[in-house]
């Protein structure tokens, strides 16, 4: 018999995916997880402590979808920086589209030394986040001629 989902208690853990987050589907959207990507930190000692033992998270950001009647929860993983939504053409004219918290660049994780409690973040695919001002992003080199050579 398959597991019920922990959150729901309604919906059968059906596919790899759900056992795997042991999660539904619908839970996992509205709680902001997914399966758990491979690991981006080296395997090496902490930088602080030398300890071997690691917690990873990918860390979420919160918000409140506005409804009509009342409000609803919604969470997403943690990028970089957020998209930026393309304007929408309409009836009315052209309208602001809105921030999908679950889209960005450059998807974050975060390691805590289960030692000292040193805690690391990395970048997913770091060569793809786009540089802009209105990302509020810039690349910054150390390299030629700079203080640190």
């Amino acid at each position: 018999m398959q597991p019920d989902c922990p959150v729901c208690r309604e919906t059968k853990l059906s596919t790899d995916d759900e056992r795997a987050m042991q999660m539904c589907r619908e839970c996992a959207s509205k709680y902001g997880v997914r399966t758990m990507p491979p690991a981006l930190r080296p395997a090496a000692p902490c930088q602080k402590c030398g300890g071997l033992q690691f917690v990873r998270t990918v860390p979420r950001e919160y918000s409140v979808r506005p409804q009509l009647d009342t409000n609803v929860q919604i969470a997403a993983p943690m990028y970089f920086t957020q998209a930026i939504p393309a304007a929408k053409d309409g009836f009315f004219g052209t309208s602001r589209g809105e921030i999908a918290l679950d889209r960005g660049h450059g998807a974050l994780e975060m390691y805590a030394c289960l030692g000292c409690g040193f805690v690391e973040w990395y970048v997913r695919a770091p060569q793809d986040i786009p540089i802009h001002p209105h990302l509020m992003t810039e690349k910054v080199d150390h390299g030629k001629g700079g203080p640190y050579r």
